[in-house]
């Protein structure tokens, strides 16, 4: 192994550590020809489960969470791993590349789930501090967005939804049109398609405002600026709302 990939092993691993392992995971189908980029928050766990569904031997499937009445509102079964490839969680879109290959990377159908940023982030929030319990952060939101903003390190989306600097992926499923989306998707592999899971979607049961609710127009602003590629692309809006909302 280079020793620069030593580094980049080494600092993976660290931030892992750090962030109590919350980096997500993705599938690589060799026998459906397509990359999944899993992103947080963004109803990738449900995905990630009804694709998996469909995989052969030989796929590359990453190891997931287990079934957690908790946070899961319907009970499932992973995939059993007999002949699937194993990976590691580290599956920012950089290294998905590097694992699958500059060939496979550009033959393969690349699908990446998105979710408007501002509405992303207090999902964030609420996950890794009432989920995670993660005590590194700050534990109300105007802190956790100033830290977000503003650590060398934050855990973000831009690494799955951007690769360098750029938007990447052939197909998105947008968390907004999240059934239509991968319906479309599944009919373009000729698979059946049952709708998805809800799993992971309790994190917000005690708090299930609006997102805009959680932010004042500095924090908004801020949010807006940092993700603006992604905002402009897909033509995210910031709206406010004084109602209740699920989460996923």
């Amino acid at each position: 192994m280079r020793s620069e990939d030593c580094v980049s092993c080494l600092r993976s691993a660290f931030l892992c550590l750090f962030f109590e392992c919350i980096i997500e995971v993705m599938i690589v189908s060799h026998k459906h020809r397509f990359i999944y980029v899993k992103a947080h928050k963004v109803a990738g766990t449900s995905v990630e489960h009804a694709l998996s569904q469909h995989l052969a031997d030989g796929d590359l499937l990453a190891l997931v969470p287990p079934y957690n009445p908790d946070v899961d509102e319907l009970e499932y079964e992973w995939p059993k791993m007999k002949g699937y490839q194993a990976l590691s969680q580290h599956s920012f879109a950089h290294v998905v590349r590097e694992t699958a290959g500059e060939e496979v990377w550009e033959d393969y159908l690349k699908v990446v789930s998105v979710r408007n940023p501002w509405d992303a982030l207090v999902s964030f929030f609420f996950w890794w501090r009432d989920v995670e319990k993660n005590r590194k952060m700050p534990q109300v939101f105007d802190g956790f967005i100033h830290w977000h903003l503003g650590s060398p390190h934050p855990p973000t989306n831009l690494p799955h939804w951007l690769l360098d600097g750029q938007l990447y992926a052939d197909y998105y499923i947008r968390f907004e049109n999240l059934d239509e989306d991968c319906r479309k998707l599944f009919e373009r592999f000729g698979l059946p398609y049952e709708g998805l899971p809800r799993l992971k979607t309790k994190a917000r049961v005690a708090n299930p405002l609006h997102y805009s609710n959680f932010y004042d127009e500095e924090t908004k602003e801020w949010v807006g600026r940092k993700y603006a590629k992604i905002i402009k692309h897909f033509g995210y809006k910031f709206e406010r709302k004084k109602g209740r909302v699920g989460d996923g």
